[in-house]
């Protein structure tokens, strides 16, 4: 049976994971940053529901008890091996946002947009860690 929250999930882990993220390195005499052509892949990747609103039924107005889910927030959490840059994904993300169009088993369509970015990077000069992200997503789903 499909269902919504497989959906998302599976779109954003798919997003993230698929996404050629560049390599980033600091110059040890004079700081300065290169982003080189290389690329990243995340070695820890995990996804999860974290809140969600609801809102009354817009189609239903008849019974007033009736509750629809309005937005649903996710969270990603990326753990790199190395530095990296994430400007090109967050510029991927607000301008071509996820789409997951209405199926013949899910009568609502949903837009998965890049809500916020916290990032956490190593030391400059530290090989041993890279870079931690966590990406904020809100799904927003249309109406039935």
């Amino acid at each position: 049976m499909a269902n919504q929250s497989d959906r998302i999930h599976d779109a954003i882990y798919d997003a993230i994971n698929a996404f050629a993220f560049l390599h980033v390195t600091f110059d040890k005499d004079t700081g300065h940053r290169t982003t080189a052509l290389t690329t990243e892949t995340p070695e820890t990747l995990l996804v999860r529901e974290v809140s969600s609103q609801f809102v009354d039924a817009r189609n239903n107005r008849r019974d007033p008890r009736l509750r629809e889910r309005e937005d649903w927030r996710w969270e990603a959490d990326v753990v790199f091996d190395n530095q990296v840059g994430i400007e090109e994904f967050e510029a991927l993300m607000t301008t071509t946002p996820i789409f997951l169009p209405r199926t013949a088993e899910l009568d609502q369509q949903a837009v998965v947009f890049l809500e916020e970015t916290d990032v956490d990077h190593p030391a400059e000069q530290q090989g041993s860690t890279g870079t931690r992200v966590s990406f904020r997503f809100v799904a927003q789903l249309s109406r039935r």
